[in-house]
């Protein structure tokens, strides 16, 4: 673990496994894919040409990048099947293949992971979405400890525990309640 990491207490769910297997739900799922500041220099950089062709993607460019400096509105194409725009043909993305996971859109790089800060910690939680997550293939999230403590340092999925925990619409509890 590097000193962004080092003091990060993550819990994970016990008994569950994860590892992608390529089905490509994740990137049809999602109305928008946004571009991130990070994602958009990235993509800027790109052979458009090069990515649309790995995609599939007879014409016009599917990634614009108009304002690379700042936040951008940018988001990546849809396909008319409602596909993401670099999504190849063997449900691989384009730009993971060409650039590396690290250029992808934040969205891309997240899911399915969640990460939950508490005072106890970080909790780690998966989307059901994902049919890897619904069928509990691959390696247990257990292991995954150090790779899941560098995502969460950059993750755009987390959110902070509320002080009070909603169990329903009547009755909440202090944080140290809940865990009870």
């Amino acid at each position: 673990m590097d000193d962004r990491t080092a003091n990060i207490t993550l819990h994970t769910p016990e008994g569950m496994a994860y590892t992608c297997h390529n089905e490509g739900v994740c990137c049809h799922v999602f109305d928008t894919i946004p571009l991130d500041e990070h994602a958009a220099v990235e993509l800027a950089r790109l052979d458009h040409a090069a990515l649309n062709a790995a995609a599939g993607n007879a014409g016009g460019d599917a990634i614009a990048v108009a304002n690379a400096a700042g936040p951008t509105a940018e988001k990546v194409a849809r396909k008319a099947c409602g596909d993401c725009a670099m999504l190849t043909a063997q449900k691989l993305c384009a730009i993971h293949a060409l650039a590396g996971e690290a250029s992808k859109p934040r969205v891309c790089q997240d899911f399915p992971w969640r990460y939950v800060e508490t005072p106890d910690g970080v909790f780690v939680g998966l989307s059901f979405v994902c049919p890897s997550v619904r069928a509990n293939r691959g390696q247990a999230v257990s292991e995954q400890s150090a790779s899941l403590a560098n995502r969460y340092v950059t993750s755009g999925s987390v959110r902070e525990a509320q002080s009070l925990v909603p169990l329903n619409g009547r009755v909440t509890l202090r944080w140290r309640d809940y865990m009870a």
